[in-house]
């Protein structure tokens, strides 16, 4: 099989058990308010002239009226803390700081910016008395002229001798703390607290001073001026589980470890654990010269006289034929690490299996994020996903590649706590093998040649040995269903897919390239009979003469470009009727289902619940936005597709059992099946985004928008015009001190203000839908409640991500933070802006 991208996950492991439906009550990390954040990898170049080299930006939100202090902490790549700083943030507020600034002008923030002294915005509580869970010294304490706002000059030495050298005689005589490199490197923490200080996790009394509540979120990016390109991802969110409680509170957890257990804490941060076990995609070489680095961080418990990079960390590589080829990486890999990618051989592209071994009785905590550039100007950055979460038990080395149990044990001792260990037994969507991918915004330029033309690309992967199917269905941006293919994916396998391609060359992929003829590799099994989920049917439906060797007819073709540009589909609903909106691109979404068969059924369609769908959380996906033309876009933005997992997993085609979700995912399409067949999460309502719009580089802001449709089964091609403006229950724009901005609720005097979008859309942060900003201010975020509030609708479900740009060279694109589950209640109009209960 050709293909361009190769990522190996494996997953499973089957459950009875139905999901819980609470908030913070999982182990699953997932983009969600939290109590503690995680930067897994600084780099300053710190002899570049500021905007030229090479830094990090990271930025801190709280998402809840109440006062907030956030407590960064800065580590080395061996993991030894070198100083804290506090983070004051009013209610509402956003903070951004540039490693740069840290280290080479020891400047944290412009006066008052991280001081108790900022003033609060309308909708924010008081800084002295508005957080009850505050010290009583907290007011005094984060006040401007203690709470410090510029390291001093002798620091400023001490801290770029720490992330470069590693050796500082006045932090820790015995020994270095760092390693040595040309840039400053390493990670930083951010705490939610009681009190300013600048005590650190490794000194006594710290996590007396932590705090439980859910409530901050976050981002980073790095940016190389000389280099010509921005990489992103949100920052690594863990939640306090049970949430809540004052400072330093001992309450009992059901994690059998947690975040900072490797600091004595005996489990009082309650923070999730991090998991041990994961796969990445890679890409090296080919006519673009690819290029793929992995940003690792792991677990360690270094301090002054023992910091070693000790651990070992077991890397499999996997080439486009599925070969394997072992690889240990022993006492090389620090714990904030940048690796390069390669050793292919004559392939360009496969996947890395990384686990951590086992420390001591339990697994090594990681963090892996990819980024694949090219041509000097493309870069495109994504978390990787995880095959268990934090709770779940250790792979031993060596060790065949399998995912972790779906049953995680719980402490012994806490086993009556709040919280689910398990994985696959949560509402909360995050990155973990699923039965269902969404690809929420697809844009392809389908009047211009390929080398200039905008386009989307898709992988799949199957991470499991046996063969799967993949039923791909692509949709009009008014959630009119109009092509459906079959990708068929050996073991370990993977398809990538463009849909350029698609759409101007009518090619799925080259012959055999989506069918059961394409040969499994030397470790997975048979095509025919290897999966016993498959109907006996697969065998003659998916071969390539019956999937039309991954072609589509002409007729086709060209009716769905119609279809996805002037909002017409002739070929069923005539030139009419429009089941689209108009637009120069092709604009559309698409979703991935794992299958029995091969077939050309559509979600709507009365039999696919009974007959095709699975429920086997084995699929993984990413996707990417490419605009190729120098004079209009020149970048390259990528992150993973929505991974929404089957709940409670496995079973056979159509079988019918019971969840806990009050709602699914399909749920629209099955209005009259209790329980709903597909069993897939839902996804949330109500989400928070940041926004840059201006300024001296021009920055510019998107939001991709999905939303359910409104249309289910046994509908009429008019009825998809109800999905072309779905009601928005609110949006509010907080700008950079935290005042808040919000469409003006009409009176009896004039017409009631509607706001709504179809059901995928692209729109910048300055469009007619949002609040305008009068401040002036440059940056900001924005609250999203995308219920949908006409009469009588429950529809909720939706997706936003973030996409940033500047300069032509500069992009970003990163998924929003949810706050609150798929299965959390919808809030209410107006409503007290915070993390759902």
């Amino acid at each position: 099989m050709k293909k361009l991208f190769v990522l190996l996950l494996l997953f499973t492991a089957l459950t009875a058990d139905a999901a819980t439906t609470a908030n913070d009550d999982s182990c699953d990390i997932s983009t969600l308010p939290a109590a503690t954040l995680l930067l897994p990898y600084f780099e300053v170049d710190l002899t570049g002239a500021p905007g030229d080299g090479r830094t990090t930006l990271f930025t801190v939100v709280n998402v809840s009226r109440e006062p907030q202090i956030a407590r960064v902490t800065l580590w080395t790549d061996l993991s030894v803390p070198v100083v804290s700083f506090n983070l004051f943030l009013t209610g509402y507020d956003v903070q951004a700081i540039n490693v740069y600034d840290l280290l080479v002008r020891g400047l944290i923030a412009p006066p008052n910016g991280t001081s108790a002294e900022t003033t609060p915005g309308s909708r924010s509580a008081s800084n002295v008395t508005g957080n009850p869970r505050f010290t009583g010294q907290a007011a005094s304490n984060c006040r401007r002229g203690i709470n410090p706002q510029i390291f001093p000059a002798v620091a400023q030495e001490a801290l770029r001798a720490a992330f470069t050298t590693g050796n500082v005689p006045s932090l820790c005589a015995s020994g270095p703390i760092g390693t040595a490199h040309t840039a400053a490197i390493g990670y930083a923490t951010i705490d939610l607290v009681a009190d300013c200080s600048l005590t650190m996790p490794d000194e006594a009394g710290y996590f007396d001073q932590l705090l439980y509540d859910n409530v901050l979120t976050g981002d980073y990016q790095h940016i190389s001026g000389s280099g010509n390109f921005a990489s992103g991802n949100p920052l690594v969110h863990l939640r306090a589980v049970p949430e809540g409680g004052a400072a330093g509170s001992r309450i009992d957890t059901a994690m059998p470890w947690t975040f900072y257990s490797a600091r004595g804490t005996n489990g009082r941060d309650r923070r999730q654990p991090l998991p041990s076990v994961f796969a990445a995609r890679v890409i090296d070489g080919g006519a673009t010269g690819f290029e793929t680095q992995l940003q690792v961080w792991r677990e360690r418990t270094s301090a002054c006289g023992n910091a070693a990079a000790d651990g070992t960390i077991a890397f499999q590589q996997f080439d486009e034929r599925e070969n394997p080829n072992v690889r240990q990486l022993a006492n090389v890999v620090p714990s904030a690490s940048l690796i390069d990618v390669h050793s292919f051989g004559s392939d360009v592209a496969g996947w890395m299996y990384i686990n951590g071994v086992a420390n001591g009785n339990r697994p090594e905590q990681m963090w892996v994020s990819s980024t694949m550039s090219a041509e000097g100007r493309y870069s495109a950055s994504a978390d990787v996903v995880a095959l268990g979460n934090g709770c779940s038990p250790a792979l031993p080395q060596p060790a065949p590649i399998q995912p972790s149990a779906n049953q995680n044990p719980r402490a012994n001792n806490f086993a009556s706590s709040p919280g689910n260990t398990n994985n696959d037994d949560s509402c909360d969507v995050g990155l973990y093998p699923a039965a269902t991918l969404l690809l929420p915004y697809f844009e392809v330029q389908v009047n211009a040649p390929a080398s200039v033309a905008r386009t989307t690309l898709f992988t799949v992967t199957n991470v499991t040995a046996q063969p799967q199917i993949a039923h791909v269905t692509l949709f009009s941006d008014w959630g009119y269903p109009l092509l459906t293919f079959n990708i068929f994916l050996t073991g370990f396998d993977v398809q990538a897919i463009n849909l350029y391609d698609i759409l101007l060359r009518g090619i799925v992929a080259p012959d055999q390239g989506t069918s059961n003829e394409t040969p499994p590799g030397s470790i997975s099994a048979p095509n025919v009979g290897g999966n016993p989920n498959h109907l006996p049917n697969a065998a003659t439906l998916c071969n390539a003469t019956a999937q039309g060797r991954g072609r589509l007819p002409e007729i086709l073709r060209q009716n769905v470009i119609a279809a996805l540009t002037a909002g017409i589909f002739p070929l069923s609903c005539g030139n009419n009727i429009a089941i689209g909106g108009q637009h120069e691109a092709a604009v559309g979404y698409l979703t991935i289902d794992v299958a029995a068969t091969c077939s050309t059924a559509f979600p709507n369609d009365a039999e696919y619940f009974a007959k095709d769908i699975l429920y086997d959380n084995v699929l993984i996906g990413d996707y990417q936005i490419i605009d190729p033309n120098a004079a209009t876009g020149n970048y390259a933005q990528g992150s993973p597709l929505v991974h929404i997992r089957a709940t409670p997993e496995g079973g056979a085609a159509g079988e019918l059992l019971e969840t806990n979700l009050a709602s699914t995912f399909y749920g629209n399409y099955q209005s009259q099946l209790t329980p709903r067949r597909d069993r897939r999460q839902p996804l949330p309502s109500t989400f928070a985004a940041r926004f840059i719009e201006g300024g001296f580089s021009g920055m510019q802001t998107e939001y991709t928008i999905w939303r359910e449709p409104r249309t289910g089964s046994g509908v009429t091609c008019a009825d998809f015009a109800r999905n072309g403006s779905i009601s928005i229950a609110e949006l509010v724009r907080f700008d950079e001190r935290e005042n808040p901005f919000a469409n003006v609720p009409c009176n009896i005097l004039c017409p009631p203000l509607i706001i709504g979008s179809p059901v995928t859309s692209s729109v910048t942060a300055t469009d007619d839908i949002f609040p305008d900003n009068t401040s002036g201010d440059v940056g900001g975020w924005m609250y999203f409640n995308l219920a949908d509030t006409a009469a009588g609708r429950t529809n909720k479900q939706a997706w936003v991500t973030t996409r940033m740009s500047a300069q032509g060279r500069f992009s970003v694109m990163s998924d929003a933070t949810a706050l609150g589950n798929g299965c959390s209640t919808a809030a209410p109009v107006p409503a007290v802006i915070q993390p759902a209960p």
